[in-house]
């Protein structure tokens, strides 16, 4: 395959992560205080799925392991979902986290990648966050 028809997929795939992360926020703007619907949720984790499998397929390495993370948080939410109140400390979490993929897909798009020190300081500590209130997901 050519370099120009691989790029021209990668970025493809890069426009289809786009829609996908505005299909998160969508869902998670204005969540605090509601009830979670399973529906919903279902609809989030497959387009973190979509994210996370597409990106390490494309070689986006830190957009897949950030993805992970983030579809993480959403099985938590979804199997706690009845126990578990959004409130808007979550929700704030849970866009900043979102807007750190948007980062790491700019610069992909830019055909760079964010610095180890970048994913270090900026990119996971919100995940970290995440799985510290939230828990790690149960098989």
């Amino acid at each position: 395959m050519s370099q120009d028809k691989e790029r021209e997929i990668q970025l493809q795939f890069l426009e289809e992560a786009q829609e996908y992360l505005d299909t998160i926020e969508s869902v998670l703007l204005g969540l605090a205080g509601s009830h979670i619907d399973g529906q919903q949720m279902d609809a989030v984790l497959r387009a973190a799925h979509s994210v996370k499998g597409g990106a390490g397929m494309m070689g986006y390495h830190s957009l897949s392991q950030l993805a992970h993370r983030l579809e993480d948080s959403f099985k938590v939410l979804k199997a706690q979902r009845n126990s578990i109140v959004i409130d808007p400390e979550l929700e704030s979490l849970l866009l900043v986290a979102v807007d750190r993929l948007r980062q790491v897909l700019i610069l992909n798009r830019k055909g760079t990648d964010v610095e180890q020190q970048w994913m270090v300081s900026v990119g996971t500590p919100v995940f970290d966050q995440l799985s510290s209130r939230l828990g790690d997901p149960v098989a």
